[in-house]
């Protein structure tokens, strides 16, 4: 299902393969959970000039794996992968992230402490920092995880 694929400078970057080319039509995205191994698959970012989805959150048991479509690449990307804990305080455990370092340099531009327990705006910030990253037009795409922190918020959680 995955690869791994070394960018010029930093930690690779794991490919998804299983995924077809391309970002997603919601048809697809809901024939992903309709398997028996998927189970839940929620659009992260969704391009508004073609409606389709261009960033996923896959869970797969206790599991988050954050993914989304490179389109310099042509390939889907793991961003980030959390696992959620049985605690009181509902803490997720980081398991990998991407890095990007700028190749001139060579100093992280966006990257996660390996040893951090992110919480879900620490998340969801991540993810969009690495869509405006390697997307050409974010202005084009429309991102579901705000309004889905902002619903958090207005609930009290």
């Amino acid at each position: 299902m995955t690869e791994p694929s070394t960018p010029g400078v930093g930690d690779p970057v794991v490919v998804l393969e299983a995924l077809p080319d391309g970002s997603l039509s919601m048809n697809q995205v809901e024939a992903l959970e309709d398997g028996d191994a998927i189970d839940l698959v929620g659009p992260l970012v969704i391009d508004k000039h073609t409606d389709r989805v261009t960033h996923l959150n896959i869970v797969i048991g206790d599991t988050h794996y954050y993914v989304g479509w490179n389109p310099t690449n042509e390939q889907w990307e793991q961003i980030l992968v959390v696992v959620e804990t049985e605690q009181e305080d509902d803490e997720s455990v980081l398991e990998s992230a991407i890095s990007v370092v700028d190749e001139e340099t060579e100093e992280l531009v966006l990257g996660f402490d390996p040893d951090s327990n992110p919480d879900t705006e620490e998340m969801v910030e991540f993810v969009w920092e690495y869509v405006e990253y390697t997307y050409p037009e974010t202005e084009r795409l429309y991102n579901v995880m705000d309004d889905a922190i902002d619903e958090l918020s207005a609930n009290g959680g």
